[in-house]
C-alpha cells in the first residue's frame, strides 16, 4: 500500500489540533436527574463535579487529579431552594488556595488559581437544595 504523506500529514495535524482544542470545551449541563447522586467527570485537563441536591447535609472530599499550577475554577448554582455549600480547594501541602460559600443562585463564579496545584476539593453541604456544578480546568 502506497501512502500519500503529502495529503495524510496535513489531515492528521488538523485532526489532532481540532481534537486537542475541543478537550477544554465542555457543554455539560445539569442533566443528572438523580437526587443527591453526584456525577464526576475527569480528564487530563478537567475536573467536573455535578450534583442535583435536595436537603443535602454532608461533607465530601474529592481529588482533582490535575497537575497544573494554573487552574480556572468555575462554580455555578441553579434552582437554589435552601441551605449553603462551602467549597475549599487545597494544594498538596494542604494549604487552602480557593474558598467560597454559596447560598443562592450563581450563574457562574470564575476564579483563577495561580502557582498552586489544586489537589483536594472539600464540599460541605448544609441543608443544600440546588443544582451545583464545579469545574476545574488547567490553563
Amino acid at each position: 500500500m502506497n501512502i500519500n504523506w503529502k495529503i495524510l500529514l496535513p489531515v492528521l495535524v488538523f485532526a489532532f489540533t481540532f481534537i486537542r482544542c475541543r478537550e477544554d470545551i465542555n457543554s455539560i449541563s445539569f442533566s443528572s436527574s438523580e437526587i443527591n447522586e453526584p456525577v464526576k467527570i475527569t480528564s487530563r485537563n478537567n475536573y467536573i463535579f455535578i450534583i442535583n441536591a435536595k436537603d443535602l447535609t454532608n461533607e465530601i472530599t474529592d481529588y482533582s487529579e490535575l497537575g497544573s499550577n494554573r487552574t480556572r475554577v468555575f462554580v455555578s448554582v441553579e434552582d437554589y431552594k435552601s441551605g449553603f455549600i462551602r467549597i475549599l480547594i487545597s494544594n498538596p501541602d494542604k494549604r487552602i488556595v480557593y474558598s467560597n460559600v454559596f447560598s443562592g443562585n450563581d450563574s457562574g463564579n470564575i476564579r483563577t488559581i495561580n502557582g498552586d496545584v489544586p489537589e483536594s476539593i472539600q464540599m460541605k453541604f448544609e441543608n443544600f437544595s440546588a443544582k451545583l456544578k464545579i469545574q476545574l480546568t488547567a490553563i
